[in-house]
């Protein structure tokens, strides 16, 4: 209602001011104006004022001419579409449309959960007759998921991973912390606007938390339209709440004092949407897979901890819960694998081999191995994926592959691969 009444109240203005400008140009005295010392004709006090209020106007509302929307390109054209959705991907959205996003995402998972052949509490299961498109920890960068997902596969007919997971070819298991961005730089921005307002708002938080919500919110779309072939695994970032408690633990990386990374995230989300929306987002982040069993094959955001069972994981205890988000072996090779071996016999597939994120390789490489356990999180600028084949077996070197960078996929007029821009708007995006 209140919008409402602003813009009534604007166009009211408006008309006003047009009704301003309409009887200045009436009023413009017909005789010319007496020459100034430089012989020039000095403009007349209403012709002046016109001028400005036209100067004031252009600058409220600038126009495009024509003709330069007419010679554009559509890589242009697309181009600026998409510059628009990287400044509003950077700002916060009405909470309905997170609501939104969180119902049709809860929704699906509450379906599966129901589902008995689909999944146990803490393992989704795979349909081990089609591909898998595995994405490890996205943290904010929507450019990855997008370079992803509109990346062609010569091996499925050159179409776009996207049109593969519509058309029901492929499934798509995302290894959690789309969350927190972890770029030092904003952090740094965050860290020095901190108290110097009321509620710890600032505009570089703003900004952090925007384009969490906004990557996670389309994440959450493709799970409600493609439930049973989008799959999003809980990594240890998603804790919305800042919890310690289930097997999660608070955030704190680049905030060292008395109010950690997480906790500042959690209260301007609480203060900005309110309570119920965090219990609700929360809600989600507990009805998360905490691993993905497929076709010879183990999932999970980190590495396994040591002596974790079957059953914890699959009853999505506490212990499981830590031991597949918070595990970091570093230096500690002959451990991971043999803790990733254990749980491959557990699964009845001891051939197998087991995929996960969270740990960044060292140097480099693409992923690290430790007999059969693969570890692989680009950091940024990579955008690495990998593709498990139904076909044939699994190759490191091959599969875990390169994305194309997002923006040679501004424009696709082939007829055949759908744009970014036209499944971002089906995305409400």
């Amino acid at each position: 209602m209140n919008f409402r009444i602003a813009l009534h109240t604007t166009a009211k203005s408006l008309r006003y001011l047009a009704l301003l400008l309409l009887c200045i140009s009436f009023s413009t005295p017909s005789y010319a104006a007496p020459a100034n010392n430089s012989g020039n004709a000095r403009p007349s006090l209403p012709q002046r004022a016109k001028s400005r209020i036209s100067k004031i106007w252009r600058g409220l509302f600038p126009s495009r001419p024509a003709k330069d929307v007419a010679s554009a390109t559509p890589r242009q054209r697309a181009a600026v579409r998409f510059s628009r959705f990287w400044n509003r991907l950077h700002r916060l959205r009405p909470k309905e449309k997170y609501d939104r996003a969180l119902n049709a995402a809860l929704g699906a998972l509450h379906r599966e959960k129901t589902t008995a052949d689909k999944r146990s509490q803490g393992v989704v299961h795979l349909d081990e007759r089609k591909p898998t498109l595995v994405i490890s920890d996205i943290h904010g960068r929507m450019d990855y998921l997008l370079s992803v997902l509109m990346t062609k596969n010569p091996e499925y007919g050159g179409k776009t991973h996207l049109s593969l997971l519509k058309s029901g070819e492929l499934q798509v298991v995302l290894l959690g912390d789309a969350l927190h961005t972890e770029h030092p730089n904003a952090w740094t921005e965050i860290s020095n606007h901190l108290f110097q307002g009321p509620n710890l708002v600032s505009e570089p938080l703003e900004q952090e938390v925007a384009v969490s919500l906004n990557t996670m919110s389309y994440i959450m779309h493709l799970k409600g339209r493609y439930a049973q072939n989008f799959h999003y695994i809980k990594g240890n970032h998603d804790n919305i709440r800042n919890s310690d408690a289930n097997g999660d633990r608070g955030f704190r990386k680049f905030l060292r004092g008395a109010i950690g990374d997480g906790q500042v995230f959690e209260h301007f989300v609480r203060t900005q949407f309110g309570k119920r929306f965090l219990e609700k987002w929360a809600a989600f982040e507990a009805a998360l897979p905490i691993m993905a069993k497929g076709k010879n094959v183990l999932l999970s955001h980190s590495g396994p901890k040591t002596g974790l069972t079957r059953g914890e994981i699959e009853q999505r205890s506490t212990n499981a819960i830590q031991g597949l988000t918070w595990t970091n072996l570093v230096k500690k090779d002959a451990i991971q694998s043999e803790a990733a071996s254990s749980l491959l016999r557990q699964f009845e597939m001891p051939s197998g081999i087991y995929l996960a994120g969270h740990r960044h390789p060292a140097g480099s490489v693409k992923f690290t191995k430790q007999g059969p356990f693969y570890q692989f999180n680009p950091d940024a600028p990579n955008q690495h994926y990998a593709i498990l084949p139904a076909h044939r077996g699994f190759n490191a070197e091959y599969d875990i592959r390169e994305a194309a960078p997002w923006s040679k996929h501004l424009v696709q007029r082939d007829g055949k691969a759908e744009s970014v821009e036209a499944s971002l708007r089906a995305m409400g995006l």
